[in-house]
């Protein structure tokens, strides 16, 4: 398998991830790396670094990194809310 086929397989699999986190985030917290939307963006950011002025695959990654800041900042409302003040 040529190494461009794998990134666009590494592209798709972090889309399904950043899926689940959009369906499940309100009841998940970052216990573990794979819940943390910057564990995906460093994925994100590796395989730009693969792949440095590919268009196609800059344009797929900048939609897939606006859709982890979406979910960080839905995270960080759920977080401000869910805290109990004594």
């Amino acid at each position: 398998m040529n190494a461009y086929t794998e990134l666009e397989r590494e592209l798709s699999h972090i889309g399904a991830a950043i899926s689940v986190l959009e369906r499940t985030r309100a009841h998940l917290f970052p216990r573990v790396s794979v819940d943390d939307p910057a564990y995906w963006k460093s994925r994100l950011d590796a395989i730009l670094d693969a792949r440095p002025g590919d268009t196609i695959l800059e344009r797929q990654v900048a939609q897939l990194c606006d859709r982890l800041k979406h979910l960080q900042a839905d995270s960080a409302g759920v977080h401000a809310r869910g805290r109990h003040h004594n």
